[in-house]
């Protein structure tokens, strides 16, 4: 983890010049002498401060090399500036779950360069980097601290993807926490059926019942105190329906993006199968799927490709719900299945978005 964030330090200073030493040298203290001449060295920062530095200096600086290169790169200065916004916004939010902690600097701006695919490519390292850091932080911080920083690594990630296809470079692999295994693999996964009848409905934020007669709880398994168990119960009921849904996704939507709606309903069936077992292990009865999510007339290609969009919008919110009121495994699953959930979601609608939650 260390190797990473030195990583990463270096990494984001070379794309935005001073900007990383400017944020992160706001707020160091000495010690302080008391009455009597003793020296009473400073506390020492918790996690959860030493969490929102690190992603409040990485916002600040990833945010000035995204302007920087909108401004030479006049081709992708639109998704550059969407992506500056957000980091901006990630800002904002990370000061309002600090309040009174000191504000990173004005960065000033080093040498903008020639624009075009090489220095976005440096820009999607950055940006992977970033959310790496971010996520490795958000298994150890208190829940709260752990719902935002687990959205902001999900969004980097998601502004990878997007700053790939830009620049037409490969887009980076699996977002790993630590050395924990990857999210549930949807390539041996058969493909959906055709789906008949109307649009289903997308996933429910209202938390199904919960059966207090359940399996027994398989020795060994962690136990998941009631809320980790209503949000996995939840996030399960989400994952039903966004298997219903994409059923109908890929028998509508437009041919060239049939494989990639068979392979995000194939995803969701693991990380629903994944989530039942989980619940079954700890002695919870796992929700029952509704028999059909109707809620009008079949979409056509546009409107499936806007209907994947919205379930996986929707599962984001019940996922940063998860991250929040877990912990271990767990909290690792569910920060999978969020950062998994938006990358797809930037790969529908081709744009970032602010995650719910």
């Amino acid at each position: 983890m260390l190797a990473r964030r030195a990583f990463l330090a270096a990494g984001l200073a070379g794309l935005a010049g001073p900007a990383l030493a400017a944020c992160t040298g706001a707020g160091a203290r000495g010690p302080s002498a008391q009455p009597g001449g003793a020296i009473v060295p400073p506390a020492a920062p918790s996690a959860d401060a030493e969490a929102l530095q690190r992603a409040r200096a990485a916002a600040a600086a990833l945010a000035l090399a995204a302007d920087r290169l909108a401004a030479v790169d006049h081709a992708r200065a639109r998704l550059l500036g969407d992506v500056a916004a957000d980091h901006r916004a990630n800002l904002a939010a990370l000061a309002a779950a600090a309040p009174g902690s000191p504000t990173p600097g004005s960065p000033t701006p080093g040498p903008s360069g020639s624009g075009g695919a090489p220095r976005l490519a440096g820009a999607v390292r950055a940006e992977w980097d970033a959310a790496s850091a971010a996520l490795d932080d958000a298994l150890h911080a208190s829940p709260a601290i752990a719902a935002l920083l687990a959205r902001i690594a999900a969004q980097g990630a998601a502004h990878a993807d997007l700053l790939a296809a830009a620049a037409g470079v490969k887009a980076p692999g699996p977002l790993v926490a630590g050395a924990a295994p990857a999210g549930p693999s949807a390539a041996a996964a058969p493909p959906p059926q055709a789906v008949q009848g109307t649009l289903p409905q997308p996933p429910a934020v209202a938390p199904p019942s919960v059966s207090t007669v359940g399996p027994a709880p398989t020795p060994g398994t962690p136990a998941l105190p009631p809320g980790a168990r209503d949000a996995l119960v939840v996030l399960t009921a989400g994952e039903h329906a966004a298997v219903f849904a994409y059923g109908v996704v890929a028998a509508r939507v437009s041919q060239g993006r049939r494989q990639a709606a068979r392979a995000a309903w194939a995803w969701h069936v693991a990380r629903r199968d994944l989530l039942e077992e989980r619940l079954l292990a700890a002695g919870v009865q796992p929700p029952m799927a509704a028999p059909a999510y109707d809620v009008g007339e079949a979409p056509s290609a546009a409107g499936a490709a806007r209907l994947a969009a919205t379930v996986e919008r929707r599962l984001a919110a019940l996922a940063v719900r998860a991250v929040a009121a877990t912990d271990g495994d767990d909290r690792r699953e569910a920060i999978a299945g969020l950062v998994d959930g938006a990358r797809r979601l930037a790969a529908w609608t081709g744009r970032p978005e602010t995650l719910p939650g």
